[in-house]
């Protein structure tokens, strides 16, 4: 099984194994410390799939995160207005 990710200066794919793939319009450059953070990203979501377990940037344990830059975001746009 494989996964891609697209945006706007390209897109990465990775097979669940290897090293992922970036593809560009221009020449890739890879920063390999990134590429392997997104490869133990991605290996632990699909874990998570396969197994059952909760994956530690599970949305639960991130909700009051999120609220708190949200209401941050918030209060920016407000006081700038």
């Amino acid at each position: 099984m494989s996964a891609s990710l697209s945006g706007s200066l390209g897109t990465a794919i990775w097979d669940g194994e290897s090293a992922p793939i970036v593809s560009t319009g221009a020449p890739a450059v890879i920063d390999h410390a990134s590429a392997e953070q997104m490869a133990g990203g991605l290996e632990e979501s699909f874990t998570a799939l396969r197994t059952g377990i909760t994956p530690s940037g599970e949305v639960h344990s991130n909700i009051i995160s999120l609220a708190m830059v949200e209401a941050a975001s918030r209060s920016a746009e407000g006081s700038l207005g």
